[in-house]
């Protein structure tokens, strides 16, 4: 079995507050993971966290904050590719400023969305070289404080939604890598995106979906061939955690008869890492 670390998403947990946080830090501890994610979504939500808190919290139950999820909306406040220039300026400024606080108590990865959306095609290559743009700001501002820009493939207009925006990014500057997100490929298939960019995967978002749509589901509760796509990974030479992006331990998507655990994410893992098809848990559908 490939021993891959187990990491998760505060998103699991619900919204990002002291309460929230302190129970994500004594699950992970009882159930033995040893990586989160923090992940607000929201700007607002962002400035607020008390990174020495968490730090305090996370040494407590022997737990790493592996990454830091920048947040990705309001999309009009906050673009890295923002036509206006000036409000590209701004965007790398503010995110900047997040990871470098973040850096402070010892994060190093910074998971970026390279847009907002809708991105209509006339405006898609122009929107891209400002994204260039500002990851290869971002990857200098990050490299002195140690952290490294990483960004997210992306569903639907979004720009990172194949493997050509990717490559097309990642030229900007050789220090910037990759969060695949095993949900968001809706025009490309996930092996075929391992294939072209898995040198350059330093993270992931793991949950599952039915190609329609993200669905952030657990692995085995939606379509992916969960074996080919860990075996892909595992040919790219991937060494980078696990880390399970779920929304909370239900979803309007189906109805589980027993909300998840993190428990249950370290089972899903152990299924993975040994190339299986991973058990559904206890669901049925809307």
């Amino acid at each position: 079995m490939k021993k891959w670390e187990i990491a998760v998403s505060s998103c699991f947990w619900g919204a990002p507050n002291e309460e929230n946080f302190k129970k994500m830090f004594e699950d992970c501890e009882k159930s033995g993971i040893r990586l989160v994610e923090i992940s607000t979504g929201g700007l607002d939500d962002a400035k607020k966290l008390d990174w020495d808190k968490l730090s305090e919290m996370a040494k407590a139950h022997s737990v790493e904050i592996w990454s830091f999820h920048i947040p990705f909306f309001p999309f009009e406040v906050i673009d890295p590719s923002f036509e206006d220039e000036e409000k590209r300026k701004e965007t790398v400024k503010i995110f900047t400023s997040l990871a470098e606080k973040a850096a402070k108590v010892g994060v190093k990865n910074f998971v970026i969305h390279p847009s907002g959306e809708p991105n209509p095609d006339e405006t898609r290559s122009k929107r891209i070289a400002q994204a260039k743009k500002s990851f290869a700001e971002m990857a200098e501002n990050f490299a002195a404080f140690g952290g490294r820009a990483l960004v997210e493939d992306l569903p639907r207009t979004c720009l990172g939604n194949c493997s050509d925006d990717m490559v097309e990014i990642l030229s900007a500057d050789d220090r910037i890598g990759i969060v695949f997100d095993t949900n968001h490929l809706l025009k490309q298939d996930n092996i075929e995106f391992i294939k072209a960019v898995g040198s350059k995967i330093l993270s992931t978002h793991f949950s599952d979906y039915d190609f329609v749509d993200e669905r952030h589901l657990l692995p085995g509760e939606g379509d992916i061939d969960w074996p080919a796509l860990m075996k892909a990974l595992d040919n790219a030479g991937y060494e980078g955690p696990v880390l399970y992006e779920l929304n909370s331990p239900t979803t309007r998507f189906i109805k589980r008869n027993v909300p998840l655990t993190a428990s249950d994410l370290v089972k899903n893992r152990d299924e993975l890492a040994a190339f299986k098809k991973p058990t559904p848990h206890d669901i049925y559908k809307k």
